[in-house]
């Protein structure tokens, strides 16, 4: 589990990040927190409840967390701006590829908050 180093937070998220970070890291229950991960599919992200990554699958692969909220409509609130700032960065409403496609810079961005499996 990778989080961006520039997460996108609520404004209660944005108080509690490191605890929220810190249970995620230790598998810990967490009510009332949405996370805001690369998608799996075609699509731009995903909005999954933080209790969905107790599940076993999520343990295998790598979610990369973009960005936590404490509600469903706070998330989508984010996601609206994420996508509005990474257009904007890139240039491209097709922004997905360029962002997950430049892993060195994207690295970069990941490495303060990687989280090894333990």
């Amino acid at each position: 589990m990778l989080f961006y180093k520039e997460l996108y937070l609520d404004k209660e998220c944005s108080v509690k990040k490191r605890k929220i970070i810190w249970k995620l890291r230790k598998n810990s229950g967490i009510v009332n927190v949405y996370l805001i991960t690369n998608a799996q599919a075609t699509d731009l992200f995903d909005i999954v409840h933080a209790s969905v990554l107790k599940q076993s699958y999520f343990q295998s692969q790598e979610i990369v967390i973009l960005g936590m909220a404490t509600s469903k409509e706070h998330a989508v609130q984010i996601v609206t701006r994420m996508v509005n700032d990474f257009s904007s960065q890139y240039q491209t409403i097709d922004f997905k590829n360029d962002l997950f496609s430049q892993l060195d810079n994207f690295g970069k961005k990941l490495q303060k908050y990687k989280i090894v499996a333990e």
